[in-house]
Parts: C-alpha cells; structure tokens; sequence
C-alpha cells in the first residue's frame, strides 16, 4: 500500500503541516457552515419575500381594480353632477325670468290698487258731499212744505220718496235745523 510522504521526512514537520492544516479546517469549516446555513437562510427568507410581493401584486391587481371602478363611478357621477347643474340653472334662469314678470305685474296691481283706493276715496267723498247735499235740500223742501207762519217747528217724514209734513222728523222753522 503507497502511503503519503512528506518530502523532507521529517515527523515534527509533518506535525506542523497538519496542526497548519486542522486550524485551516477548523477555520474553513465554520466560515464554510455559516455560509452555506447563511445562504439558505437568505434563499428562505428571499422565498418568503417573493411569496409576500406575490400577495402583494395580487393585492395591487385588485386594488387597481378597484381604483379603476371607483374612478369610472367618480367620472360617472360627476357627469351627472354637471347634468343636473345645468338642468338646475336653466330652471332658476328660467324661474328669475318668471319672478321678473311677476314683480312687474305685481308693480302694476299695487298702482292699480293704489289708483283705485284714491278713486274710491274720492267717490266716498263725493257720495258724502251728495248725501249731505241731498239731506240740506231735504230740510230745506221739508220746511218751506211743513212749515206754515206762525209755527216755530214742525215734523216731517219721507215716503215713497216725498216729503209728508207728518214723521219722525223734526225742523226748526225759524232756523231750519233739523235732526235729519
């Protein structure tokens, strides 16, 4: 059997080529461990990270997904936000317009009110300057008819629209007062 020779055959030099050689394996050993454990560490948690971006790209699809629906609904909404806007401000365009024509026509019933109070009064007016026209002509038909020398007063009524010298009236003859 052939067994391995140092060149130099000494054994205390062989003792420190191999006391030379265990503290590199021991050395090389651990580094080598730490490594190779370190590299499937790394490997396992690289395994777990690509699995949570994974999850977090499915995550990302629906959520964009999801952005996208609510973006259509916003779009959506606002286009019919701006519909009834419009739709809204025709309608109070139109309704000012409206209100316009109204206060004009309410302008013009309050002159007419206005106007036709005054003619009114006037009439009223007029109608008492009548009746207290009609009541002097009354007194004054009633004692020139009722009224006879001599007397100081007399009475007098009207029916049927004439003057009878007997009534509920009185005349002062001499005056020509009278409580008509």
């Amino acid at each position: 059997m052939y067994q391995f020779k140092f060149a130099g055959g000494s054994s205390a030099g062989n003792k420190k080529l191999l006391m030379v050689a265990w503290v590199i394996a021991l050395v090389l050993i651990p580094i080598f461990y730490l490594t190779v454990t370190g590299r499937v560490a790394v490997d396992e948690k690289n395994l777990e990270l690509d699995q949570k971006l994974s999850n977090a790209a499915v995550q990302n699809a629906a959520c964009s997904s999801d952005l996208k629906a609510c973006g259509d609904n916003l779009e959506e909404c606002n286009s019919e936000l701006t519909a009834t806007k419009n739709s809204l401000n025709a309608k109070l365009s139109s309704k000012e317009v409206e209100l316009a024509a109204v206060k004009t026509e309410l302008s013009q019933i309050s002159f007419n009110i206005s106007y036709y109070e005054t003619m009114l009064s006037q009439a009223n007016s007029s109608v008492q300057q009548c009746q207290f026209a009609a009541k002097a002509v009354v007194v004054s038909y009633a004692k020139d008819v009722c009224c006879r020398p001599g007397l100081d007063a007399a009475k007098f009524g009207i029916v049927n629209n004439r003057i009878t010298c007997s009534g509920n009236y009185n005349i002062n003859c001499t005056s020509g007062q009278s409580d008509y």
